[in-house]
């Protein structure tokens, strides 16, 4: 009985966990928003601040393993680390061209074009019902990226796209290189963001506001939340960490409606409502399937 109690504890403390993370995530877009810098300067303090907050954090982590996670990044962890700096640059460029809410929906997506691509790439077999919420998640973002009203809109969407895409690539280079180490992989992938944009920041200055804002998202928040979700008890099922990952979709435009008075349009709040209702749906009945399947405790100590 006691062990059963404990397990039951360690599974709750797991999905707080993984709830709190997804939960500081979700400041993200707000915290880029609010500073005032061109899109390069963003990233280049992005990368910079977060190439140092990853590998402390990281090195906290794997101690006394860090050195080894760091090298582990080879053949996967060089793909994880271009496609991580791809999604990170392409997210930046969406949330200066289309609103918070626009960019978070479209990129919050990629769990089921995650399962399309692992069908495609790794023949995994793909249940109907990830069938028939793949088609209405799709008409979902189609129905986000024909309400922009411009051409700049338009690039927004794109580039989240691109950032939703580079994130489920990510996920399945990861289920075929097994070693590849998160937290070093975003240390690296942020350090070569910097590198890359140095030659388009121009003079611009970082300033005090900025230069909080941007240290304590890409410093602080973002290493401590991946660290809460991927390095949690292993007791939270893939689909229950789904699901509890649309927190971060949920309130990235909740921040961004209260903080910067940015307020959807009532097209993109009922194509979001769609996406997120799919998404939860989808997630609730393979949580529930999966609890089917676990096999009873047949002792107690």
């Amino acid at each position: 009985m006691r062990l059963g109690i404990t397990r039951e504890r360690g599974r709750l403390l797991s999905l707080g966990l993984v709830a709190t993370g997804a939960g500081v995530i979700s400041l993200d877009a707000l915290l880029v928003r609010l500073q005032t810098l061109s899109a390069p300067a963003i990233l280049f303090w992005r990368g910079a601040f977060g190439a140092i907050g990853f590998a402390v954090v990281g090195t906290i982590v794997y101690r006394p393993h860090t050195l080894t996670a760091f090298r582990s990044l080879t053949k996967g962890g060089v793909l994880v680390v271009l496609l991580t700096a791809i999604g990170n640059i392409s997210f930046v460029v969406s949330l200066g061209h289309t609103t918070v809410a626009h960019t978070v929906l479209i990129a919050g997506a990629s769990p089921i074009l995650t399962a399309v691509l692992a069908w495609l790439l790794l023949r995994e077999k793909m249940p109907s019902r990830t069938w028939l919420t793949s088609l209405v998640v799709a008409v979902g973002v189609a129905g986000i990226v024909l309400a922009s009203p411009g051409r700049t809109e338009l690039v927004g969407d794109v580039s989240a796209l691109v950032a939703g895409g580079s994130l489920s690539l990510v996920l399945i280079v990861q289920r075929m290189f097994h070693d590849v180490k998160q937290l070093a992989a975003m240390s690296v992938s942020s350090l070569l963001i910097a590198i890359v944009t140095i030659p388009f920041i121009g003079s611009q200055g970082l300033g005090l506001r900025n230069a909080v804002l941007a240290s304590f998202d890409a410093g602080i928040a973002l290493p401590i939340a991946l660290a809460l979700i991927t390095n949690s008890p292993r007791r939270v099922g893939a689909s229950e960490a789904s699901l509890l990952l649309l927190i971060e979709t949920v309130l990235s435009p909740f921040w961004a409606w209260w903080i910067i008075k940015e307020t959807p349009s009532w097209q993109t709040l009922l194509c979001g409502a769609l996406i997120l209702g799919a998404l939860a749906t989808h997630s609730v009945l393979q949580v529930q399937e999966e609890l089917q399947l676990e096999p009873r405790a047949t002792g107690a100590s």
